[in-house]
């Protein structure tokens, strides 16, 4: 069950065939599904004995999320993560708060492409998500100067042409959190975002920004790190 069609199928004939298959896993036809996480979280079937993740979830909470599918009867269940990781010790300091951000991104970027395993394809789309408050700082400070140092509340028309959605999305909400980007859409077909200021923000955006992003990686970054760390653990101690 995926919402790609393999090649060779038509979307038509894979809606099909995606229906068909879940209906015979939920009626009991078919014992084993193989699915992507969207649609394991989505279904509502009381006696599945066991979820097998080929990889690992996106921490502790997702882990809990996502295997909380199976033994909704109330009977057992087996819960299982198939995860390849080869250093322990390195999997582990990766995931410390100790550790900072930097380093872990600086030594990810160093495999070698033969040398990568679960551990740091997952730590590869933390850092995606959290480029850096730098980074993050001069994409809310670039989206801020097509709407003006200082803007007046109004509504305005942003259009970005191909740069990068999510960056900009993230922009615009850091932006909000300031108090200066009340709340925006999306203009699909001329990529355009049609933002509603609701005032100037800070004087200084730049500081605030930078006050802004520090608090956030303190302290959001690296939970959700120590959240991929403490689902280590279950794989390194399996109980």
């Amino acid at each position: 069950y995926h919402g790609r069609p393999p090649d060779g199928r038509s979307d038509e004939d894979w809606a099909r065939e995606r229906a068909e298959a879940a209906r015979r896993f939920l009626a009991g036809e078919t014992p084993l599904l193989s699915a992507t996480k969207a649609f394991g979280i989505g279904i509502d079937k009381p006696d599945i004995r066991a979820t097998v993740h080929y990889g690992l979830p996106g921490g502790e909470e997702a882990f809990r999320q996502e295997s909380g599918r199976a033994g909704r009867d109330g009977k057992g269940a087996r819960c299982w993560i198939l995860a390849h990781i080869r250093d322990e010790a390195r999997a582990r300091r990766w995931c410390s708060a100790d550790t900072p951000l930097g380093r872990v991104r600086a030594e990810v970027d160093a495999l070698a492409p033969d040398r990568h395993d679960d551990v740091s394809r997952a730590l590869r789309r933390h850092l995606d998500a959290f480029r850096g408050p730098e980074r993050e700082a001069a994409d809310a400070l670039q989206v801020l100067a097509r709407l003006g140092s200082r803007p007046r509340p109004g509504t305005y028309v942003l259009r970005l042409g191909t740069q990068h959605r999510p960056l900009v999305e993230k922009a615009l909400h850091r932006l909000s959190l300031l108090g200066i980007v009340a709340d925006y859409t999306i203009g699909w077909r001329d990529l355009s975002y049609i933002v509603r200021v609701q005032g100037p923000g800070p004087v200084q955006p730049e500081r605030a920004l930078e006050a802004l992003l520090e608090g956030l990686y303190a302290t959001v970054e690296r939970r959700r790190r120590e959240s991929l760390g403490k689902l280590l653990e279950r794989c390194f101690s399996p109980r």
